[in-house]
């Protein structure tokens, strides 16, 4: 499903680092430290350093909670640094047909207070495996000084094939009422939504 995003926030990027897991019955702990350039999808660096953890519980029969946390320094463009300091509260509960997952995060972004929280749910169709309909309600603040934006987002996905599928989505969100919000890549959807579609292929790499 499409997500809000803010500037960085929003992308992904690998670090080259140590880490390590433990289990024990109903409880898992991982950590790991890392420092270098960050690698983003668009093979630019930024420059991070850090340490982050997750002490994740099984709940019997069907739920897992998680605590997190993140605590880095990360070189801004044009220089400088500034540090990332972010906690997090994860659940999932999952029963035949159905997936339910959020969490909640906050903490602090360069100096600034950010928090965000998301919701997601997804149910299979019983006797029509092939359909998936889903949900997701989210809401971002990425400072003070930033209005709290929050969006909505209904959708349904067909597997066609093992190597096809096309998912249909409609969102809205608030971002008309702001006006103006800097740093994210999503668009205004206005007061009656937007419609999105799109059609997926795997496709194997390799034997």
């Amino acid at each position: 499903m499409p997500r809000t995003d803010y500037g960085d926030s929003g992308v992904e990027q690998s670090v080259l680092g140590v880490g390590a897991t433990v289990r024990h019955k109903r409880l898992l702990a991982e950590g790991v430290g890392f420092t270098g350039n960050g690698v983003t999808v668009w093979n630019d660096f930024t420059p991070r350093r850090g340490a982050g953890g997750r002490v994740q519980l099984f709940l019997p029969p069907d739920a897992l909670v998680g605590l997190s946390h993140l605590s880095q320094s990360q070189v801004k463009f044009g220089g400088g640094e500034r540090w990332v300091q972010l906690s997090g509260l994860d659940l999932r509960y999952a029963r035949p047909y159905l997936v339910l997952r959020g969490e909640v995060i906050q903490g602090t972004l360069g100096g600034k207070r950010y928090e965000g929280a998301y919701l997601d749910s997804f149910y299979r169709l019983p006797g029509v495996p092939a359909w998936t309909v889903t949900a997701r309600t989210e809401t971002l603040k990425p400072s003070p000084s930033a209005p709290r934006i929050g969006q909505v987002t209904l959708g349904a996905r067909w597997t066609i094939t093992p190597e096809w599928s096309a998912s249909l989505n409609w969102r809205r969100n608030d971002l008309t009422r702001t006006r103006t919000y800097p740093g994210t890549w999503v668009t205004p959807s206005g007061k009656h939504g937007t419609v999105l579609v799109q059609l997926y292929r795997i496709i194997a790499l390799g034997n």
